[in-house]
């Protein structure tokens, strides 16, 4: 009876140890799952850091281009807009010019006189008359 129930008791023990060896097994395969698990979506997280970081730094050049077209854009207009400010400021004062010297003219009786002394008759750029012989006029 002894042996008997020192065999029991044994068996008891050696299921015992198999089901405690089989819950640490278990507990291993459940962590190595675990991390395999945290690997795979530690990569996932990156892969989706790196294509927000991609669509950030392409969206940054096209901001950039954009910013770039505009600003030479902007300047293309900015010369347009000078030349043509430039031409009209010319234009306006070639008129007035030739407005002050069709006054000078027509106000002078001496033009026709000046013209057989061989003198002409011009305008300073303050737009006074002055006399000057043919030979100085250039």
């Amino acid at each position: 009876m002894r042996v008997q129930a020192a065999r029991q008791f044994q068996a008891t023990k050696d299921t015992e140890e198999v089901l405690r060896q089989q819950q640490i097994l278990d507990k291993k395969a459940l962590a190595a799952t675990r991390k395999a698990q945290k690997e795979e979506d530690k990569l996932h997280r990156a892969i989706l850091a790196t294509k927000r970081r991609q669509i950030a730094a392409e969206a940054s050049a096209q901001k950039a281009a954009d910013k770039q077209a505009q600003k030479e854009l902007r300047e293309a207009a900015e010369h347009y807009s000078a030349g043509q400010l430039s031409l009209n400021k010319q234009s306006t004062k070639l008129q007035k010019a030739q407005k002050t010297l069709k006054k000078q003219v027509k106000g002078s009786s001496h033009a026709i006189v000046a013209l057989q002394v061989e003198e002409v008759i011009s305008a300073t750029s303050r737009g006074r008359k002055v006399q000057r012989p043919r030979r100085f006029d250039i």
